[in-house]
């Protein structure tokens, strides 16, 4: 069976100018080869994206995938690593007055619950939740800004090289978020969303189409996976979608298709028509350079 990955970043916007990245080690260029339409005239919509054999970590096609993007919530892909690396999986989660304070999307955390790990997790990855990254965030940095560091950290472990970060949630409006934007390239945002396929506690959150449980605020709640194509594409295994006024629609998705696993990472206008787009491209390379 062929394991396609898909990991998509979907931005209605031109790209963000590049910011000082919280690693030093550059990556070498790769080979850019834009996708096309169905009539094999270029796709012009595309502005950011990546090929990549999962297996191997070869990278196969992208176009700007090293330009930082405002990644909206795909960021909590991150987020989630991050604090599981920390916190651990039985750890708990504290809710501050800040992390209940954040707008939609949101579970409705009060200030002063505790939540077990695995259900905030949930949140997290399913309805991206905003009070769910922030109590995660402070909980196991300390404070957004200790978090934002060990975020860095996170990112360094599994070497990307073009990302800042400042807010669990992927906040980019400044009446939104207290601490300022996070950036993430498409390369990085292929690693990141590698990383959650391969952890063995996010991989089967991620591609859970819902997940209902009580929380500590003794209320039954249900959790549909905002990622539509778990519902509308049988081979679809993840992972995460995020959208801001500022960022559009970003997207991280992954599928499984045969025996050969393939990310793409890409910013554009239609995530699901682009989607498909990618998904079919890298089938087309998997095919033709056989392992």
């Amino acid at each position: 069976m062929v394991r396609l990955v898909a990991v998509v970043a979907l931005v209605a916007m031109g790209l963000v100018a590049p910011a000082r990245p919280v690693l030093a080690q550059p990556a070498e260029p790769t080979t850019t080869v834009p996708p096309t339409l169905p009539d094999g005239s270029p796709d012009a919509r595309a502005r950011s994206w990546i090929l990549v054999d999962v297996g191997t970590g070869q990278v196969l096609a992208g176009a700007n995938e090293h330009a930082p993007q405002l990644p909206a919530s795909t960021v909590k892909l991150v987020t989630a690593l991050t604090a599981l690396r920390v916190l651990g999986p039985a750890g708990a989660v504290t809710v501050s007055d800040n992390a209940a304070a954040r707008p939609a999307m949101r579970i409705g955390m009060t200030a002063g619950q505790v939540w077990p790990m695995a259900d905030t997790l949930y949140c997290l990855l399913l309805v991206s939740a905003n009070d769910a990254a922030y109590a995660l965030g402070e909980t196991a940095g300390g404070s957004l800004e200790g978090f934002a560091a060990q975020m860095a950290e996170t990112a360094q472990r599994l070497g990307m090289v073009d990302s800042t970060f400042a807010d669990p949630a992927g906040f980019d409006d400044a009446a939104d978020t207290v601490v300022g934007a996070d950036q993430m390239s498409a390369w990085d945002l292929a690693i990141a969303g590698r990383a959650v396929l391969a952890d063995p506690v996010l991989a089967p959150i991620v591609r859970t189409p819902r997940y209902d449980f009580a929380g500590p605020d003794g209320l039954a709640h249900t959790l549909p996976n905002h990622n539509k194509l778990l519902s509308t594409d049988p081979s679809v295994i993840g992972v995460k979608t995020g959208f801001t006024q500022a960022a559009r629609g970003t997207f991280v998705a992954a599928a499984e298709r045969g025996g050969r696993r393939l990310p793409v990472g890409a910013a554009r206008r239609d995530p699901w028509h682009d989607r498909g787009n990618e998904e079919r491209e890298g089938e087309r390379r998997a095919r033709a350079r056989p392992t």
